[in-house]
């Protein structure tokens, strides 16, 4: 009976107290098991084990190093996980990025660091799905756009017959619940100021042929994007307006910059308003002014001898201005003049630069 007394308070306290993290606690082995546990980063283990570790404890003072040196260490586990996977989210790669996280919450269980990286990972990657789901609609209502004459016509043919074809099973179902998520779709995008997609769906919408969308909510999502699109370009040419007066002005790698931004949105907007064509030529007229003036003070430059002054002229101007032609001959010649001067230059000789 004594002990029986002894032994039913030990499993009241397993139970309260953690059990086994309990118990090892009193264990003399408890460093060994600790040191193999932080080399195995199982830090969270660690620390249970730990936790309920008290100063009668033979090895309390090592015992409590050990924790302290787990402390310091976690923070940089935490940092490294998070590092590797976000570099795994840049790359795409969802599900390793996920198990990076997982198994670094499996040992360190109460990060509060890891939790808030993963919640926002998980956030960028229902993002991303959202996008695959959206691509998802857009693809199956062209599919079924696509198909719809064959679809009339197959069963005009075998009127009795035509579900044999797998494709054409309930397909006026899948018409109408297409067409219930491109009406949606339209809505979510107006409510997002998302205007081409808004357009896009809107337009399969209306192509799909189902026989239960509300005409009416169409021709309000119509209305409504008319009415946007054309504030959208008033918007625009007030931006383009104030981009040609301020190039009037000068130029400044800041204005030619922003003004290549403006014209490469005017270009994927193809905007067929007679105002806003007028003002996009007025800005690829001053645009291209205020290049060729950069290109030419480089050459200046170049042409005095200071051929590192110039090329970071151009380089940067490159960056504005991809793909031109001029600028990449200029840079060219440049970079092989400088290697040459390097050259001559560790030959103890000397050279003039040729003219651009």
């Amino acid at each position: 009976m004594k002990r029986l007394g002894v032994v039913i308070p030990l499993l009241v306290l397993q139970l309260l107290f953690g059990g086994c993290a309990y118990l090892s606690s009193f264990s003399s082995e408890l460093p060994e098991k600790v040191d193999s546990l932080i080399q195995q980063q199982e830090y969270g283990e660690a620390l249970a084990l730990l936790e309920y570790v008290r100063p009668s404890h033979a090895d309390y003072t090592r015992l409590m190093q050990q924790k302290k040196q787990i402390e310091k260490l976690i923070p940089a586990y935490e940092t490294k996980t998070i590092q590797n996977a976000r570099k795994l989210t840049r790359q795409e790669q969802w599900y390793p990025a996920q198990q990076t996280f997982e198994q670094a919450l499996a040992k360190v269980p109460q990060s509060e660091r890891l939790r808030e990286a993963q919640q926002e990972f998980l956030n960028q990657r229902d993002n991303y799905l959202k996008q695959l789901e959206l691509t998802l609609l857009l693809n199956r209502a062209n599919w079924l756009i696509k198909n719809a004459p064959v679809q009339k016509e197959i069963v005009r043919v075998i009127p009795d017959d035509y579900q044999r074809y797998e494709e054409l099973r309930n397909y006026p179902q899948k018409v109408d619940e297409t067409a219930e998520q491109l009406v949606n779709c339209v809505q979510a995008a107006l409510d997002a100021s998302n205007y081409d997609l808004a357009s896009t769906c809107l337009k399969l919408a209306e192509r799909i042929g189902s026989n239960n969308i509300d005409k009416q909510q169409l021709a309000l999502a119509n209305k409504k994007l008319a009415e946007a699109e054309k504030a959208e370009t008033r918007k625009q040419n007030t931006k383009t307006r104030a981009l040609v007066a301020e190039l009037k002005q000068g130029y400044s790698q800041d204005n030619l910059r922003r003004a290549r931004q403006q014209l490469d949105l005017l270009k994927k907007q193809n905007s067929r308003d007679a105002t806003s064509i007028k003002l996009q030529k007025q800005l690829d007229k001053r645009y291209r002014e205020g290049i060729d003036q950069k290109i030419a003070a480089g050459r200046r430059l170049y042409s005095s001898g200071k051929i590192q002054e110039a090329l970071d002229i151009w380089n940067s101007l490159l960056e504005i201005d991809p793909g031109n032609q001029k600028l990449e001959a200029h840079i060219d010649r440049a970079e092989r003049v400088l290697k040459k001067l390097q050259r001559l230059s560790n030959e103890g000789a000397a050279v003039q630069p040729p003219s651009p």
